[in-house]
């Protein structure tokens, strides 16, 4: 349930709190006994998609519990990117500073 939830907002995490800028295409690869895949794309405004229009311009691969953890706000994320628990592709700066913010309240 709470996955779901998180899921739904993805687009305004990833587009307003995250910071992806326009043209961006995001993917967030869930690991762990929740898998899945959150895609957004940001035309003008980021929204949840079932597919990319192209390659991701990012990607954030990391458990389940690592993305409840980093969207609520309860982890310091930087030991996370560290340690190798959440891992970036594409353009990788970006992908840190997304990281970083992915911080929301529901």
């Amino acid at each position: 349930m709470a996955v779901a939830e998180v899921t739904t907002a993805a687009g305004f995490v990833i587009g307003k709190k995250a910071g992806a800028p326009d043209g961006s295409r995001v993917e967030v690869i869930l690991t762990g006994s929740v898998e899945g895949v959150i895609r957004v794309a940001v035309d003008g405004r980021a929204a949840v998609v079932q597919q990319l229009d192209g390659e991701p311009t990012v990607t954030l691969t990391m458990s389940y519990h690592d993305w409840l953890a980093l969207t609520g706000g309860r982890v310091d994320p930087q030991p996370l990117l560290d340690d190798g628990r959440v891992t970036v592709g594409g353009d990788v700066d970006l992908a840190r500073q997304m990281a970083v913010r992915l911080a929301f309240t529901i």
